[in-house]
């Protein structure tokens, strides 16, 4: 399992933003055959489109993966 995040470069250091999503791969797949979710042949630009972002949510939500995930 891994973790999505929205990372943020700002000058000489990152931060995150947003919720942090745990992503297992049956649900990584899912997002990345998600038309809506890779638009773009870049994986740059994959990454910073916000619809990649909306989809791993939508699909994590749908799947129960945070069903167990406290949000305080």
């Amino acid at each position: 399992m891994c973790f999505a995040a929205r990372l943020c470069d700002a000058d000489q250091f990152a931060i995150t933003s947003g919720v942090v999503i745990p992503v297992d791969r049956p649900m990584l797949e899912d997002v990345l055959t998600n038309p809506l979710a890779c638009r773009h042949g870049d994986p740059q630009r994959v990454g910073d489109d916000p619809q990649f972002a909306t989809a791993i949510y939508r699909t994590a939500l749908d799947s129960g993966i945070l069903d167990d995930v406290v949000f305080d």
